[in-house]
């Protein structure tokens, strides 16, 4: 870090490239969109048709491998006739619309996740993998709702805050951004993707000594993927340092795609101008022509939050419960919620001006602010993410507010 820091005034002379790394974000940040997520298998209901029933293990171990091969056309295909056979087949969606994605399909993608709500209204995943769609198509205003949406719904998942940062990144909402990244890291114990979104995202405001570390870190870990290792090399590059950035460079591509990187990574080094393909997680893989079926699809309009009417209270049992017993260390830390609502308002606008107000306390408490969505209607304010040994009585005495509410991870 100390090396990098060094060489500010290089970083300086190179504000061009900096500028075309800030206007190619999108390919370079949206990581989990450039690499394979998780297989999924078939988990609808079986099909009529008994034969066909017994194939639907094997279609879906066919899907997931070709999904592994970096095949995603033909994963795209096979999880799509899974889907037709059994169309309420939430695992068989997502891989379709996963693997469109992949395949540089993402206004398919955006289809068959929209499609796949209709059956499947406020999933989750489905939401994640719609908005991620929308940013690969470069509308991340319209990415934020629903993503936040999936941030209710799976409080404990990084999916959402991962992709929501992305989004919020494109939009120039820098800080909450940035707040959205420091809640996936929580929620995923420092998981390579969200760490390198996140160091592209100070890199672009000025801090590119703090995105280095924060790639160094992801890099040093057994699952980050190359993408991780190129991003640190292009970072390196622009602030000097050519010799690491090559040997990075070339440790994860093969001989000829990483001398045309390099070529590109030298002249970013020179302060010349910088392509896109340089900023790309890796270069395209050669798919398929896309299948047939994968075009007419039917667009479907994003179906309406369900109502969620919030529940009274249970009444006091008449005879009191004996008291809990005393939870081992251990598992008092882990019943420490990693979030904490500080507050409520009643419309977007009331709740950033709040969060205006009580940033200045949180940065004191070394925690993030982001405001969500209410399924009852309105907004929340959370703050986290809280350390084991920190008592939600203790931030709200920081924040010099009389009660909080737990609000579990996220």
């Amino acid at each position: 870090m100390r090396e990098c820091e060094g060489r500010n005034g290089g970083m300086t002379r190179n504000r061009r490239a900096w500028g075309q790394l800030a206007a190619a974000f999108a390919a370079a940040a949206l990581l989990a969109g450039c690499a394979p997520g998780a297989p999924g298998g078939p988990a609808g209901a079986p099909p009529a048709d008994p034969a066909l029933s017994r194939l639907r293990p094997l279609m879906g171990e066919s899907a997931a491998s070709a999904e592994a091969k970096r095949d995603y056309r033909t994963a795209a295909a096979q999880y799509a006739a899974l889907l037709e056979a059994a169309p309420a087949d939430r695992e068989a969606a997502l891989g379709l619309a996963r693997n469109m994605r992949y395949a540089g399909a993402p206004a398919q993608a955006e289809q068959a996740a929209r499609t796949a709500l209709q059956a499947h209204p406020d999933d989750p995943a489905l939401l994640v993998e719609l908005g991620k769609a929308l940013i690969a198509q470069n509308r991340a205003g319209e990415a934020v709702q629903p993503l936040e949406r999936a941030a209710i719904k799976a409080p404990d998942s990084w999916a959402a805050p991962a992709a929501l940062g992305i989004a919020l990144d494109l939009l120039g909402r820098r800080d909450e951004a940035l707040t959205e990244y420091e809640m996936a890291r929580a929620l995923s114990a420092d998981h390579p993707e969200v760490l390198n979104n996140q160091a592209l995202s100070l890199a672009q405001q000025g801090r590119a000594a703090e995105g280095v570390a924060l790639l160094r870190q992801a890099v040093a870990r057994a699952d980050a993927p190359p993408q991780v290792g190129l991003n640190l090399a292009l970072l390196l590059a622009l602030a000097g340092d050519t010799a690491e950035a090559e040997a990075l460079t070339r440790a994860r591509l093969p001989p000829d795609q990483a001398e045309r990187r390099i070529a590109y990574l030298r002249q970013a080094a020179a302060g010349g101008a910088l392509p896109p393909f340089a900023t790309a997680a890796a270069p395209p893989l050669p798919a398929p022509p896309l299948p047939a079926p994968m075009a007419a699809l039917p667009a479907q309009p994003l179906p309406a939050p369900a109502a969620v009417a919030s529940a009274p209270m249970a009444p006091p049992p008449s005879v009191a419960p004996p008291p809990p017993a005393a939870l081992p260390a251990a598992a008092a830390a882990a019943a420490t919620p990693a979030f904490i609502e500080l507050a409520q308002a009643g419309s977007e606008e009331e709740g950033r001006t709040r969060i205006a107000e009580l940033r200045a306390r949180a940065g004191q408490a070394g925690l993030a602010l982001a405001l969500r969505p209410r399924a009852e209607g309105g907004f929340r304010i959370v703050a986290g993410p809280l350390a084991p040994d920190v008592s939600p009585a203790e931030i709200c005495a920081a924040f010099g507010l009389t009660s909080c509410w737990s609000a579990g991870a996220g």
